[in-house]
């Protein structure tokens, strides 16, 4: 029914970025294919009060009339709905670091691995690099990754967002054959994830 799954529920601190995300979705014409929700409220503060550390990420249309309300509780990132994941063919992951250069991959970056979902991720530079060390498979083969390598957060940003222009603007018979190579991958992933050698590795 979608081709991407974002959960953008918080977007205080480090995560401000995800307000320049929802407006990047909107502006871009890829709202229809998301299954997104937004949330105007995070830490008491509505967003139009909040105060950017960084000004590119300065948002100038009102969000919230373009989403529905996200209401979910901050322990929903560890938990995944069935129905999404269904319903949804590629999961966008919007990690909490963003605009930064640690490595910080949470649990949002495992949800979709563990559930044998394809994904991009939102994160730091050199965060899909980070994640193959511990022996997933990311999907170069399927889409350009390069955005993985940019280091200006904006020009990464508008990266993952032509990306999923490119996605979107397929013809179903070429999405066809991408949803087949990238499930395959997934599911290699997710047998990765529940193996002995990644617990003891992690161990």
């Amino acid at each position: 029914k979608y081709k991407f799954l974002i959960y953008n529920r918080a977007w205080s601190n480090t995560r401000e970025y995800r307000l320049k995300f929802a407006e990047a979705v909107i502006q871009n014409s890829l709202l229809d294919h998301c299954r997104m929700r937004f949330n105007p409220m995070d830490n008491n503060q509505h967003y139009v009060e909040h105060k950017y550390k960084n000004s590119d990420f300065k948002v100038c249309i009102e969000l919230e009339q373009y989403f529905q309300n996200n209401d979910s509780a901050s322990s929903a990132s560890a938990d995944y709905c069935s129905e999404d994941y269904n319903n949804c063919a590629v999961e966008v992951v919007l990690e909490t670091l963003f605009d930064d250069s640690r490595w910080h991959l949470t649990e949002k970056s495992l949800r979709p691995i563990a559930c044998g979902q394809p994904f991009i991720l939102a994160a730091t530079p050199g965060s899909l690099e980070y994640l193959r060390s511990y022996g997933f498979k990311t999907f170069g083969s399927c889409w350009d990754e390069s955005y993985d390598h940019i280091s200006n957060p904006l020009q990464r940003m508008q990266a993952i967002i032509d990306l999923m222009k490119s996605i979107a603007d397929l013809s179903p018979d070429d999405k066809l054959q991408l949803w087949s190579k990238a499930n395959g991958i997934a599911q290699y992933n997710r047998q990765r994830f529940f193996s002995k050698d990644f617990n003891d590795l992690l161990i």
